[in-house]
C-alpha cells in the first residue's frame, strides 16, 4: 500500500502488486480488495475482469464490505458471506455495524470508515470516516493506522485534529503532550477547521499547558464561531465578558459573576462569583448589590456577615429595588443584625407590598393585625391578607379564614372560613389542615 501510493517511500507498482500478491495468497482480505480493483481498473497491470472477481469474491466472502459493494455495482455478482448473511449492505447491516462501532469493535470501525469514505448506505464523509479510522487505529488495527495515517501525512485537517486530541489526551498510544497537541491543533485551525480552532481557544483561555491568552483565545474563538460552531459562541461570549469584566465593566462583572456561581463554561466557584459581583455592586450595579448583600446574609463565598448584608441591602434598597426593601424590612422586624425597629418594616413593606409583592403584603398584614409599628387595624390586616392571598400565598388564606372565623375586622362567615381554610389546605398549609379537621369533629 506504501508502494501504491508512494506514503513514505517512492511509488512503485510494480512492488505495490508484488507485495499485493503476497498478502492475498495468504487470505489477506484488504489486499484480495485492493489487487481486485487493480485488475478490475488496469492500474499497473492488465485489466483482467475474471481475476478481479476472483479476488473480490474472496475478500466479499469473508465479508469485506467494498468488495461485495464493487461486485454488485460494476459486475452485478452477488456472493454469499461465510456467516450466510446476504452480500448487499444494506441498512440494518450498516445498523449493525454502527452499534459494533460504537461499542468499541476495532473490525466494525474500520469498516465503518470504509462506508463513510465511500458513502455506501450512509452519507458520504471523510470527516466521519477520518474519526472511525482514527478509533479502530487506536486500537492497533492495521489498514486502520494505515488509512489514518495517509490522511495524516497529506495534512488533512481532520486528521491532524483527531492526532491533537490523541496528544492532548495521551491516548491511542501515544504520550500525553500538551506542545504537541497545541501544534496540531494550530495547524488544523488555520486551514478552517472548526473544532480545532473552538480546543485552541479554550486551551488559551484556560491555560492548558500555556500561559493564558485571552486576546489569542477570542481570535480563534471569533474564527470558529464565524463558522457557527455553538460552543465557541458561547465561549466567546464568556471571553468577552472576562475582558470587558477585567476592564471594569460593571455589567460584565455581573454576568461573569453569574457564570461562576452556576458554573456556566467555567468551574463553579461561588468565591469568586462573590468577588465579581461585589466588584460590579461598588460601581453601584443594583443587581449585583441585592446579590452581595444575600451571599454576606447567607456566608456563601465569603464570611457570614449580618453588618455588611444590611449595608448592601439599605444600597440596593435605596435604589428601589422591591426585593432588597422586602429583606430590609425583615431584617428590622426580626432585628437580625440591627436593632429592631416596627416602623422602618412597615414603611419598607408598605413601599414593597403596594408594588404587588405577596410576601410583603402577607407580612404587612401581620403587623397591621398586632399593631406592631402601626395603628392596629383588623381591617387593614384582612385587605392586605387578601391582596397576597390572591396570589396564592397560603399563609394569608389561612389568616382570612380565621378572620372569618372569628369576625375580626370582617362580619363574621363560617361559611366563608372554611373557604378560605379548605384553599389554603391545598396549598399544603399545614395549619389550615388542623383547623378543617377541628371544623369536622
Amino acid at each position: 500500500k506504501m508502494y501504491q501510493d508512494g506514503a513514505g517511500v517512492e511509488e512503485n507498482i510494480p512492488k505495490a502488486v508484488k507485495f499485493f500478491k503476497q498478502a492475498a495468497a495468504k487470505d489477506h482480505v484488504e489486499a484480495q480488495y485492493l489487487l481486485g480493483s487493480m485488475f478490475a481498473y488496469g492500474e499497473g497491470v492488465k485489466q483482467d475482469d475474471d481475476e478481479a472477481i476472483s479476488l473480490w469474491t474472496k475478500a466479499a466472502a469473508r465479508g469485506h464490505l467494498k468488495a461485495k459493494t464493487d461486485l454488485e455495482k460494476i459486475f452485478n455478482i452477488r456472493v454469499a458471506a461465510v456467516t450466510g448473511s446476504d452480500t448487499v449492505v444494506d441498512r440494518g447491516k450498516v445498523e449493525a455495524i454502527i452499534k459494533s462501532a460504537e461499542s468499541g469493535d476495532a473490525d466494525a470501525q474500520y469498516d465503518l470508515a470504509q462506508l463513510y469514505e465511500e458513502g455506501i448506505e450512509v452519507p458520504q464523509s471523510v470527516v466521519k470516516a477520518l474519526k472511525w479510522y482514527q478509533k479502530a487505529a487506536a486500537q492497533g488495527h492495521i489498514e486502520a493506522r494505515y488509512e489514518f495515517s495517509i490522511a495524516l501525512s497529506e495534512g488533512h485537517p481532520e486528521a491532524v485534529f483527531l492526532m491533537g486530541k490523541m496528544y492532548q489526551d495521551g491516548t491511542g498510544g501515544v504520550q500525553k503532550d500538551i506542545l504537541g497537541a497545541l501544534k496540531r491543533f494550530r495547524q488544523a485551525a488555520e486551514q478552517g477547521h472548526a473544532e480545532a480552532q473552538y480546543v485552541l481557544g479554550s486551551i488559551y483561555a484556560g491555560g492548558e499547558g500555556v500561559e493564558p491568552d485571552n486576546v489569542e483565545s477570542i481570535r480563534w474563538l471569533k474564527m470558529a464561531a464565524a463558522q457557527n460552531h455553538m460552543q465557541a459562541k458561547e465561549a466567546l461570549e464568556r471571553a468577552t465578558v472576562l475582558k470587558s469584566a477585567e476592564a471594569g465593566d460593571a455589567k460584565a462583572q455581573y454576568k461573569l459573576a453569574k457564570f461562576y456561581e452556576q458554573g456556566t463554561g467555567v468551574p463553579q466557584s461561588m468565591t469568586k462569583a462573590f468577588t465579581w459581583y461585589k466588584n460590579a455592586a461598588s460601581q453601584s450595579h443594583v443587581e449585583a448589590q441585592f446579590k452581595t448583600a444575600g451571599n454576606y446574609a447567607l456566608g456563601t463565598g465569603t464570611a457570614k456577615s449580618l453588618a455588611e448584608a444590611v449595608k448592601w441591602y439599605r444600597m440596593a434598597a435605596k435604589q428601589g429595588h422591591l426585593a432588597a426593601q422586602y429583606e430590609l424590612g425583615f431584617i428590622y422586624e426580626t432585628g437580625a443584625g440591627v436593632k429592631r425597629d416596627y416602623g422602618i418594616a412597615v414603611k419598607l413593606y408598605a413601599e414593597v407590598a403596594s408594588k404587588g409583592n405577596a410576601g410583603a403584603q402577607y407580612r404587612l398584614g401581620l403587623l397591621k393585625n398586632c399593631g406592631k409599628g402601626t395603628r392596629k387595624s383588623y381591617s387593614e390586616a384582612v385587605k392586605w391578607w387578601g391582596a397576597a392571598s390572591q396570589k396564592g400565598n397560603s399563609m394569608a388564606t389561612f389568616f382570612l379564614g380565621y378572620m372569618y372565623e372569628t369576625g375580626s375586622g370582617v362580619k363574621r362567615d363560617m361559611g366563608k372560613a372554611k373557604k378560605y381554610y379548605s384553599q389554603s389546605a391545598k396549598k399544603g398549609n399545614v395549619f389550615a389542615k388542623q383547623t378543617m379537621r377541628s371544623l369536622s369533629n
